[in-house]
């Protein structure tokens, strides 16, 4: 019972938001590594999830592509591909939700 709680949709959506979340904040303003160690963990219990249940992974694509862009926006300080990253975490969000059928990640994922 508890992994199947652990490998749900949106429990390995929330662990890859979270990942996605605090490595950003390690970017952004580095710290003793708290940031970076736990959004490794999220990390690896959303990878985790993925493969017990045999998600779909290839929307996390879009996430860690997402993640790459608001990467380079932060390093550079730009401001122009923060809509761009917004919107492909924005399809790779919705799409896992409505690949794996779970109304809650949709709404997640939509919010």
């Amino acid at each position: 019972m508890a992994a199947s709680v652990w490998s749900s949709p949106l429990a390995v959506y929330v662990f890859a938001t979270i990942a996605v979340a605090l490595a950003l904040v390690e970017v952004a303003l580095p710290t003793f590594g708290v940031a970076g160690i736990t959004a490794a963990v999220m990390a690896v219990l959303s990878l985790w999830g993925i493969d017990a249940r045999h998600h779909e992974w290839w929307p996390f694509v879009l996430i860690g592509f997402a993640f790459a862009l608001w990467v380079i926006e932060l390093v550079q300080g730009s401001k122009g591909l923060r809509w761009v990253a917004s919107g492909a975490f924005g399809v790779g969000s919705l799409s896992f939700g409505l690949l794996s059928s779970d109304v809650g990640t949709v709404v997640v994922a939509a919010s």
